[in-house]
């Protein structure tokens, strides 16, 4: 199950204001209002995709995500929102949003990435998701991006400093829009949606933090993330990893495995057992970023190549060449 009920409460309310019958929405989810608004109620994605479908629909609106994020309160995001709010600092609330987002939605992963002067927080839709439902994808990373960017600038009790917003989509006939609910220096066409901003702000003490109370809600959150994961697969959480730890080029064997504290050899002997490898894991992982890159960014076939650790530009056109029998450039010609 991907995206927690209170998300989508939340955002089934909003679209109820901009007169969308709830009572439709609320059946396509499969949910009464009281029970998407329990703590461990989910939605799969399909349901997810079939209610925000019915939204964007019924309430005509081409901003509706972005309009979701801006004014959905803070505590729809429960969890999260209370663990942040008590965290000590800007900083240590960023990591703990990369590290729970799954709890609201699993289908648009968080990493943090630290830089000389920036920290950007990167969200990059899963494949299958943006593949089947780009509209979708479009207007949820959207009203994640407005309601992340509300709560960075609250928490930092700054209304001003700069940000920079990466964005999936190409420019939209509404950026006038965009620019004043994101308030940030706005790049679309990107490979993944992003929040950057100056790396000293993340120094800001929150008032609310509450170290007692963060231990407890972190806890909490480290065990309902450890019930919806299960038993998966190592070469899952490998792959998880290693998309996590991409500043932008992929990591190798030995950082991964220390991110997962396990042994290189150990890590090597577990895969085995599942009948894959780090190798594998690595090629599968760049035929998913060749292709979203190739249909969803400006970036050159240099850039990617350099991006996916390619020695050349040749070598990367070799290798998509034999997984999909055509180069990168005629794929882009059809695909972008």
């Amino acid at each position: 199950m991907a995206f927690n009920g209170r998300f989508v409460s939340g955002i089934i309310e909003y679209a109820a204001q901009r007169g969308a019958n709830s009572k439709v929405l609320f059946r396509l989810s499969g949910h009464s209002r009281s029970s998407l608004e329990l703590e461990g109620t989910t939605l799969s994605t399909a349901d997810f995709n079939r209610v925000m479908q019915h939204c964007i629909q019924m309430v005509k609106d081409p901003c509706f995500g972005l309009h979701v994020g801006e004014s959905m309160n803070l505590s729809a995001a429960g969890l999260i929102s209370q663990i942040v709010q008590t965290s000590s600092t800007l900083k240590v609330a960023l990591e703990h949003m990369a590290e729970f987002a799954n709890l609201s939605c699993q289908e648009l992963p968080v990493s943090l990435h630290w830089h000389s002067s920036t920290v950007e927080l990167r969200m990059t839709p899963s494949e299958t998701w943006w593949s089947k439902s780009p509209e979708v994808v479009e207007h949820t990373a959207a009203g994640v991006l407005a309601f992340t960017v509300r709560q960075v600038r609250t928490l930092a009790r700054n209304s001003t400093f700069p940000l920079q917003i990466g964005l999936m989509s190409p420019s939209p006939k509404q950026l006038p829009e965009y620019r004043k609910i994101l308030e940030g220096t706005l790049q679309f066409g990107q490979p993944y949606y992003s929040i950057a901003l100056e790396r000293h702000i993340t120094n800001a003490q929150i008032l609310t933090q509450d170290y007692r109370l963060l231990q407890l809600l972190v806890r909490h959150a480290k065990d309902k993330l450890a019930e919806m994961q299960g038993p998966s697969q190592l070469g899952d959480q490998v792959k998880r990893t290693m998309t996590g730890l991409m500043k932008p080029q992929f990591p190798n064997i030995d950082q991964v495995a220390m991110h997962m504290n396990l042994s290189v050899r150990s890590m090597q002997r577990k895969l085995k057992e599942e009948d894959t490898s780090f190798k594998q894991l690595k090629n599968e992982l760049r035929q998913d970023f060749a292709f979203r890159y190739l249909s969803k960014s400006n970036l050159s076939m240099a850039e990617i190549a350099y991006i996916l650790d390619y020695a050349s530009p040749s070598a990367f056109n070799r290798s998509f060449k034999r997984w999909t029998g055509q180069t990168p450039s005629n794929y882009r010609g059809v695909n972008s």
